[in-house]
């Protein structure tokens, strides 16, 4: 799983549950938290977690590289104002886990290309995500796939040019 690094977005949370729990969590991004020292010492505790920005093609190969990609807002966060994580995992063909509430749970309840969990459910997250060699998890890129096709600049001229013929 990967997920943005900042306050908000329940890193924190989700890295006493990679520790306490049974699936790996990457973290890769500049660690500009570092007034919270718990979150420090668990920073510093784990190989996978690295400092440092990445350039789009490191971002890209991170992404594809995990089962899931993180967008877990806490109730102070804008839940309206992020789409990144959404359009990352829709690139890389990775859902995205979200909770019930914004932008992205929307997004995810149109398109099918995610897990939604409600807040309560964060300290069991492991038990609502599909395992990758589940077919429940192979349907869930096959709809990724389906939509991100959907979003094609040839379907979209294609669409384009059919409303302009036929009115």
């Amino acid at each position: 799983m990967v997920g943005q690094l900042r306050v908000g977005k329940n890193i924190l949370g989700l890295l006493k549950l990679a520790t306490q729990r049974s699936f790996a969590l990457t973290v890769r991004g500049p660690l500009f938290l570092q007034q919270d020292p718990e979150f420090v010492a668990l920073m510093r505790s784990d190989p996978a977690i690295q400092a440092g920005y990445m350039t789009e093609g490191e971002i890209l190969r991170v992404a594809q590289a995990q089962d899931y990609l993180a967008c877990l807002f806490e109730e102070s966060w804008d839940l309206n104002s992020e789409s990144a994580t959404f359009w990352l995992a829709v690139k890389v063909l990775r859902p995205v886990v979200c909770f019930a509430k914004g932008w992205v749970a929307d997004m995810v309840r149109a398109t099918g290309c995610g897990v939604i969990i409600s807040c309560d459910a964060f300290e069991r997250l492991d038990e609502f995500l599909p395992a990758r060699d589940s077919a429940e998890y192979q349907n869930l890129l096959e709809t990724i796939e389906r939509y991100r096709n959907t979003l094609t600049a040839r379907r979209l001229w294609a669409t384009l040019n059919d409303a302009i013929e036929n009115g």
